[in-house]
């Protein structure tokens, strides 16, 4: 976590008096017309006592014309800032201490003005004069620095996680917090915080990851998850997250698993998001005041916040007690200092009134970082945190539709929130103190007997905080190993269903059944083997079915086509696994030096030629090579060539021709020079008349034609030599 530090900004008596005296002088000389409007008598309280202890350290160390942030309160703290009355009376009250900084504003005293209805007080940045100014106003009780606090972050960074699911078998698998409080027991029987809204106080939501996009997870709907906005670091106008731990936060509270992991304790709620923490995850006390003033004007029912110092500030005290007199449960972090030991809870979790969480890890330990109690505040001491929750390597929804992996309470308490919207769905008319004795009152007691300074009152556990029993219908669930293997493959299977099921039914998909809680099943063919289990006890029965969950494989026979596996340069082939036997490793040689390890890949070829192709199959049993040659011919526009023997003779004279062209021709055609031609690759032609004879030879393909011609290649005589006749028969 990021932690406040305590500068060691020390002044003597003799120095801040000398200050505040010199500090009021120069106002008197140089702001005597801004003074003036203050009417009112002067204030009983000692203008010395109005600036705060650590703020006269930071005015005492900075020149007069540096401004620092403060935040001013104004003496009447009765008003019901929700109210429009209440409203309206504020106005009226920071009016003329409104105006006095605007003064100031115009001659670059002052800047950055802000309202804070909730706690009837003013933000602003102000010079040392300024400051010592207001301390002498009626209008102003007391005046705190504007003191910039962290978010209670990560006790380890956020960590991507990969995940196998996709929307098309969307939430199969729960995060481990989500089970651990029995969570889905709850939705079972239809509550999962519909008509809720949460508050996130934050560092922002990536407002269209698929699992916090919508409530419905359906484009045909119109439905936002996301109903509300505000940006205190950027004023920018479109929900946006460049931390990371909003988004985290809120999918914890309210993801609906539509990409994978089913992270939402409470996935039917709506959140609005008020963006409080920059990228670093810092931001001004004043902005995450505004932030919960905010969230109770926009109709929240909880609050969920991460934030907070290991300095308490009496302006949260107002804050929490506002919040919750407002009807807003304020469920708060206990921060990661757990490891300098007790006494280490951070504000406003110290407050007595908010809900403050701590982390356990998956065996309900609790974490080592997770902030101690007890906490001593306005004379009270009295026990933090109040209940502990999952915080520990919690998965949940990263910006850019992942998920990441988080640690720290930060990580726990948006567990609780989730809880406490299931709670109101059941119960709407429970106050935040109900709220809070019923998470404590229902939790798994852990450490010592009792609430403590580790736990608190222990566990938060979902189903019996809404519906006051632990008995319910089991969910079924369960876990096998291996899940793949070659045949015979003997698999374990183990049931992980929660609701304390008392009977089991597995089917295993090959036509066999168990009613053992964890049975060993033998599979003795090779196949993809669905499996269910239904888990059943007093109060009902639910089942679960995982398709070609088991994977049983034999050696594989390898076989393939390919399509086209003729054409002209270049070629691309698109090869087909068509083996069987589950293959799960392939390896193809094209026949022209390349290779791919694809299951099903395209290739080009970029020469002519005719090419051998091969495939080996391979699984978990065994490999096969199936190997198919010249299937592939790739053919360039051919060059027609021949010969022919013998080019010369007597008649009837018989010649052999032969084809010697390159380029994969595929048609042929001879002319033999006495009229008769052959469209035969290597054709034998009879001469029966003494003559020279010219032959043409054209070759084709789909790439194009070439043709040759030889004059008097065959030369044909008669059966007859000089001086000698022939006998006449």
């Amino acid at each position: 976590m990021e932690k406040n530090v305590r500068k060691p900004l020390r002044k003597t008596i003799s120095e801040l008096l000398c200050f505040i005296c010199i500090s009021s002088l120069l106002v008197s000389l140089f702001s005597f017309t801004a003074l003036a409007e203050d009417t009112n008598s002067s204030s009983s309280i000692s203008s010395n006592d109005k600036i705060s202890t650590s703020l006269s350290s930071k005015l005492g160390e900075i020149s007069e014309t540096e401004k620092v942030p403060v935040i001013i309160e104004l003496p009447n703290q009765s008003i019901k800032f929700n109210t429009a009355a209440g409203k309206s009376q504020i106005e009226s009250e920071q009016k003329n201490l409104v105006k006095f900084l605007e003064s100031e504003k115009s001659k670059s005293n002052a800047q950055e003005i802000k309202s804070i209805k909730l706690i009837n007080a003013i933000a602003v940045k102000v010079t040392p004069g300024v400051a010592a100014s207001l301390a002498k106003r009626s209008d102003v009780a007391r005046i705190e620095p504007d003191d910039v606090i962290s978010l209670v972050g990560s006790e380890t960074s956020l960590e991507k996680i990969k995940t196998l699911t996709t929307q098309t078998n969307a939430a199969s698998t729960n995060a481990w917090g989500v089970d651990k409080i029995d969570a889905p027991a709850v939705w079972q029987r239809g509550i999962t915080g519909k008509g809720i809204t949460v508050a996130v106080v934050d560092t922002g939501i990536d407002a269209t990851h698929p699992d916090l996009d919508d409530l419905d997870d359906s484009s045909s709907t119109n439905d936002p998850k996301v109903v509300g906005w505000i940006d205190y670091v950027s004023s920018e106008s479109s929900a946006y997250d460049d931390n990371g731990h909003g988004t985290h936060v809120s999918g914890t509270i309210s993801g609906t698993g539509a990409n994978g992991i089913q992270t939402g304790v409470a996935p039917g709620t709506k959140l609005i998001v008020a963006k409080v923490f920059d990228s670093e995850g810092s931001g001004y006390l004043s902005d995450s005041i505004l932030g919960f003033e905010w969230a109770v004007n926009n109709n929240a029912n909880i609050i969920s916040y991460s934030g907070g110092s290991s300095e308490h500030s009496s302006l949260f005290t107002t804050t929490i007690n506002k919040v919750v007199a407002a009807g807003i449960v304020p469920v708060i972090a206990a921060g990661n200092d757990g490891l300098y030991g007790s006494g280490t809870i951070n504000c406003p979790g110290d407050e007595l009134n908010s809900v403050t969480v701590g982390a356990t890890d998956s065996s309900n330990s609790i974490a080592y970082f997770s902030s101690r109690g007890p906490v001593t505040l306005n004379d009270q001491t009295y026990i933090k945190p109040d209940v502990s929750a999952p915080g520990v390597s919690v998965p949940s929804t990263y910006p850019g539709d992942g998920y990441a992996s988080g640690s720290g309470t930060s990580m726990a308490t948006p567990h609780v929130s989730g809880t406490a919207a299931l709670i109101l769905q059941k119960n709407p008319t429970m106050k935040p103190s109900e709220v809070k004795k019923k998470l404590e009152s229902t939790a798994k007691d852990l450490g010592s007997t009792g609430k403590d300074n580790d736990y608190g009152s222990g566990l938060v556990n979902a189903y019996k905080a809404v519906f006051g029993s632990t008995s319910s219908s089991p969910v079924a669930n369960f876990s096998a190993s291996p899940t793949s293997g070659k045949v015979p493959l003997t698999v374990a299977f183990t049931d992980t269903s929660t609701g304390t099921p008392t009977k089991w039914k597995w089917s295993f998909g090959d036509g066999t059944t168990s009613v053992q809680q964890n049975p060993i099943h033998k599979y003795s063919k090779a196949g993809n083997y669905t499996v269910a289990l239904t888990a059943a006890n007093t109060a009902g029965s639910n089942m679960v079915t995982k398709t070609n969950y088991v994977l049983v494989v034999s050696k594989p026979s390898a076989a393939f086509s390919a399509t086209p596996t003729s054409g002209k340069m270049p070629l691309t082939v698109a090869f087909t696994d068509t083996s069987t036997g589950t293959p799960t490793k392939w390896k193809w040689s094209f026949g022209d030096g390349t290779t791919s390890v694809q299951q099903n890949p395209k290739h080009k070829y970029s020469k002519a030629g005719n090419y051998t192709v091969a495939l080996t199959a391979a699984n978990a049993v065994g490999s096969n090579t199936v190997t198919k040659t010249n299937y592939i011919v790739v053919v360039s526009k051919p060059a027609a060539a021949f010969s022919a023997y013998p080019t010369s003779g007597k008649a009837p004279l018989t010649v052999a021709f032969t084809d010697k062209s390159s380029g994969n021709p595929t048609a042929y055609k001879w002319s033999f020079g006495d009229g008769t031609v052959s469209r035969e690759k290597n054709p034998k032609h009879q001469y029966l008349q003494a003559g020279k004879y010219k032959i043409t030879f054209t070759v084709s393909n789909s790439a194009g034609s070439s043709t040759i011609t030889k004059t008097n290649y065959i030369t044909v005589t008669t059966n007859t030599r000089p001086g000698i006749y022939a006998e006449s028969k």
